[in-house]
């Protein structure tokens, strides 16, 4: 009897985990793109490429096409790397150290595969460029303001519309998360060593290695470009400038 009673639980485990599985992929009629449809039929899009980074000339297109609170955010996105929720939980208050050019994130990833219970404060380094606009941003602010007033949902709704708005055909592989990843890439190209960024980004050498850093292949007029975009950003990560 224990043992029917075993199976019949390993049976309805199986079953519970079944409805969370993809159970058919179709196409979506985009490269790359499939949908995934559940047993009860609510579909969810899957992507093959989810390593797509911004080239500097479609970054600046997009953000040109954007309104001001939305640049506000994806401002942020590009130059300091933060995921979402690091982003959206930064307060006035944990900008003290802007004078020197770094901000502090308090709400940072929870890593449990490393033993972490809580998140762990990362200081990062900003560019001139940023710290000099982010005083500008938080001046009538209070200190338990956050900085960015803006949603995970208007953020990824924003960043597709837009990407499709000025014709980037291949939008749909595009998440907010690949902002992140851009940066990541920019930086290794313009000389930052990978020990640091692990450090900049809060994750470890094999994730940047295999999910985040890709092939340099700008030329010097698209590196040039980048540091329009980020300012001094990668000669403070390298010890060039102070």
């Amino acid at each position: 009897m224990e043992d029917k009673i075993k199976q019949l639980q390993e049976e309805l485990k199986k079953l519970q985990k079944e409805k969370h599985k993809k159970l058919d992929l179709i196409s979506s009629g985009k490269e790359e793109m499939k949908i995934g449809i559940k047993k009860d039929n609510k579909k969810y899009s899957v992507r093959d490429n989810r390593n797509r980074t911004f080239m500097p000339d479609e970054w600046k297109k997009f953000y040109d096409s954007l309104n001001d609170n939305q640049k506000i955010f994806f401002n942020f996105s590009i130059n300091t790397g933060a995921r979402i929720n690091e982003i959206l939980n930064i307060k006035k208050k944990d900008l003290f150290e802007l004078d020197n050019k770094r901000i502090l994130l308090k709400v940072t990833k929870v890593r449990h595969v490393l033993g972490e219970k809580k998140p762990t404060p990362r200081p990062i380094k900003i560019s001139t460029k940023f710290s000099k606009k982010l005083k500008k941003l938080i001046k009538n602010k209070s200190p338990d303001d956050f900085v960015v007033n803006y949603s995970q949902p208007a953020a990824h709704i924003c960043l597709k519309k837009t990407l499709k708005k000025i014709g980037i055909k291949d939008y749909y592989m595009f998440s907010i998360h690949n902002i992140r990843k851009t940066l990541e890439t920019w930086l290794k190209s313009l000389g930052v060593d990978i020990t640091t960024l692990e450090k900049h980004f809060g994750h470890d050498i094999n994730t940047a290695k295999n999910h985040y850093i890709q092939e340099d292949i700008y030329t010097f007029k698209e590196k040039d470009s980048m540091k329009d975009i980020i300012g001094d950003l990668s000669e403070r990560l390298t010890g060039k400038i102070d």
